[in-house]
C-alpha cells in the first residue's frame, strides 16, 4: 500500500486503530484529530481552521471517522451531536471533492430499519430512521456522497481495544473472573464487530477503485445474536452462564464488500470464539 490517506477523528476509538492499521500495511498517513498524538490538530466544525491546517499536505484519500458518538442510550436522540456531526461530514465531502480524493465516510447499521430482511443488504437503508442518531447517520451518507467517489463503510457497535466495557468486553471479563455475567434483560437486535477487525476491513477498502459513491456492509458472516454470543462464550470459558432470554437474530449482506476487497468475510461464531479465547489463554 504506498497510497497517503487522511484519517479524521484519528484520536478516537475506532480513528486511532484505523491509524495503526493503515500505518502497518505501509500507508502514507495524516491523522487529523483533537488530541495530543494527531499529525494536526483538527476541529472540523471550523471549515476554514481546518483546510489550513492541511495547506501543504496532499492525500489520495479520505477516511472520515470524526463523529459525535452517544456514550448512553439517551445520546441517540441528541439533536445538537447530529448537527455537529453533519457539519463535519460536510466539511470532509467538501476538501475530498476540492482535492480530487476519494471519501470513505464511516457509517453505521443504525441506518437499516428493525423489520428489514436478513441478511440486511445495502438497499435496505429506506424508511423512517430510528433515533435522532440514525437519521444523521443517512444525512451524513447523502452529503458524502457529495464528494463523487468512495464508500459508506457501514459498521455494527464496536468492542475490543481500548474499550474494556460494553456487553462483549464485560461478558468476557465476567467469565474470566468466573463471575455471573450481566446480560440484557429483554431481547434486543444487536450486532458487534472486533474493533481490529473493523480497521481491517477499513483499509481494505480504502485501497479498492471507488469511481462512484456507494454504501458497502463490514461486519461478520453468518446469524448474530446475544444468544449466540452467550453459547459461544459457555464454550469458550467452558461454563453453564445460565441465561434464557431468547434474542433477535441480525446478519448483514457482505458480497459487496467481498467482491470490492477479494477478501472472504469471517464468521460470527469463528471471530467471538477468538476474542474469547484470546482471554482465556491469557488467564
Amino acid at each position: 500500500m504506498s497510497e497517503s490517506v487522511l484519517v479524521t477523528g484519528a484520536s478516537g476509538y475506532l480513528g486511532g486503530e484505523i491509524v495503526r492499521t493503515l500505518r502497518a500495511r505501509g500507508a502514507e498517513v495524516i491523522a487529523a484529530g483533537r488530541g495530543e498524538d494527531a499529525d494536526i490538530a483538527a476541529d472540523m466544525t471550523d471549515e476554514d481552521g481546518f483546510r489550513r491546517a492541511l495547506d501543504g499536505r496532499a492525500f489520495d484519500a479520505i477516511v472520515h471517522a470524526a463523529a459525535t458518538v452517544p456514550k448512553s442510550a439517551a445520546g441517540y436522540g441528541d439533536e445538537d451531536a447530529v448537527v455537529a456531526s453533519v457539519a463535519m461530514a460536510e466539511t470532509a465531502a467538501r476538501v475530498a471533492a476540492d482535492r480530487g480524493a476519494a471519501l470513505h465516510l464511516i457509517s453505521s447499521m443504525t441506518v437499516y430499519p428493525a423489520d428489514a430482511p436478513l441478511p440486511v443488504g445495502e438497499d435496505a437503508a429506506t424508511g423512517a430512521p430510528t433515533s435522532a442518531y440514525a437519521a444523521g447517520k443517512r444525512r451524513a451518507e447523502h452529503v458524502a456522497a457529495t464528494a463523487g467517489r468512495g464508500f459508506a463503510i457501514r459498521a455494527p457497535g464496536l468492542f475490543g481495544g481500548a474499550r474494556a466495557g460494553g456487553l462483549v468486553g464485560n461478558l468476557r471479563a465476567a467469565l474470566q473472573r468466573g463471575e455471573a455475567p450481566r446480560l440484557p434483560d429483554a431481547p434486543l437486535q444487536w450486532a458487534a464487530m472486533d474493533i481490529r477487525d473493523a480497521a481491517e476491513a477499513v483499509a481494505a477498502l480504502t485501497v479498492c477503485e471507488a469511481s462512484e459513491f456507494a454504501p458497502v456492509n463490514i461486519g461478520y458472516a453468518g446469524e448474530i445474536s446475544v444468544s449466540r454470543l452467550v453459547e459461544l462464550a459457555r464454550e469458550a470459558f467452558r461454563t453453564v452462564a445460565p441465561y434464557e432470554v431468547p434474542h433477535p437474530p441480525f446478519a448483514f449482506d457482505l458480497s459487496r464488500f467481498e467482491a470490492l476487497t477479494g477478501a472472504r468475510a469471517e464468521a460470527f461464531d469463528a471471530a467471538m470464539l477468538r476474542y474469547f479465547r484470546e482471554a482465556d489463554d491469557a488467564a
